[in-house]
């Protein structure tokens, strides 16, 4: 699952559209923080407050994180803890021993785990960060205020897997609490459908011939299919924009892909917001039919 999920992490993220039972009464359906929050929670991820509010602006603490982290990873094996502040009896002393056992966060080094400390939006980048051991992919990533210097590589790998924006002057904000709503559009990401599993292969017996013809048939699949799945010209230029890249690359192997890359990013990012998430939608869908999913593994393995 991990390598799959890496795989889909070169494209623009997922995000989940739900019809979930559950309605609360401060959450939106048709906003991008309604479908994440209504996705966790039909799923059993998360839930409300018991009286129909889910409080989308309310800050999250490290035990509420792990415990939904834990369910959205699947982490069931918990380790051995001595924390004086996580009382065995406390509803979130076994997500936290399953955190710690998992590896991605850590106590602070003096007996202290700090459940009821709220998270930023750096620290959550870091916890994923820890998990799924992010590329850094060649795009380029602007941050135009502070982030914590041990925490900058893990927020430029989410930045730079469109897991994660900066707002529309370059800040991210890394050290503002994260609210519940952000969150659930953040974790949304990870549960994803069920994916084909994709059998193992050695990079060293990929011949040029199979590139190429892995190649060519993204390249008919995005012409022939995913530039009909929009009537926006902006978004059918940047799917185009994908594949004229790849086809320079086939004509000229010592092509520049790295730096194009670049561009159709910067091109992506000049899309209004709401064309960028549909531009997400139709790729991930795209891509995750399974018709496609074999040949992204291989060039994902030579590309980065």
């Amino acid at each position: 699952m991990k390598k799959i999920v890496a795989l889909l992490l070169i494209l623009p993220a997922l995000f989940i559209n739900a019809n979930a039972a559950v309605q609360f009464y401060d959450v939106k359906t048709n906003t991008e923080g309604g479908r994440a929050i209504y996705a966790l929670s039909e799923k059993g991820i998360i839930a409300g407050y018991g009286n129909g509010f889910f409080g989308p602006e309310d800050t999250l603490t490290r035990a509420q994180a792990v415990k939904i982290i834990n369910r959205i990873f699947l982490y069931e094996t918990p380790a051995d803890i001595e924390f004086t502040d996580v009382p065995r009896d406390a509803w979130y002393y076994n997500d936290v021993a399953i955190a710690v056992n998992a590896g991605y966060i850590k106590g602070y080094g003096n007996s202290l785990f700090g459940p009821e400390d709220t998270l930023t939006r750096e620290q959550v980048c870091v916890m994923l960060d820890n998990i799924m051991q992010f590329t850094m992919l060649p795009v380029e990533v602007a941050i135009n205020d502070k982030v914590s210097p041990w925490a900058a590589e893990s927020v430029k790998k989410m930045l730079s897997n469109f897991l994660i924006e900066t707002d529309e002057n370059g800040f991210f904000r890394a050290t503002e609490e994260i609210t519940r709503e952000e969150t659930c559009i953040i974790l949304s990401q990870f549960v994803l459908s069920e994916l084909p599993e994709i059998p193992p292969f050695d990079l060293n017996t990929v011949e040029r011939k199979e590139l190429e013809g892995r190649l060519i048939r993204i390249i008919t699949g995005i012409r022939q299919d995913l530039v009909n799945r929009t009537e926006v010209p902006e978004i059918k230029a940047l799917f185009e924009s994908i594949a004229v890249n790849m086809e320079k690359y086939l004509a000229d192997p010592s092509f520049d892909y790295k730096s194009q890359a670049e561009l159709t990013e910067k091109q992506y990012r000049n899309l209004i917001k709401e064309h960028r998430k549909e531009a997400k939608n139709l790729l991930v869908n795209f891509f995750l039919d399974g018709k496609y999913t074999e040949d992204l593994d291989v060039l994902y393995e030579f590309f980065f």
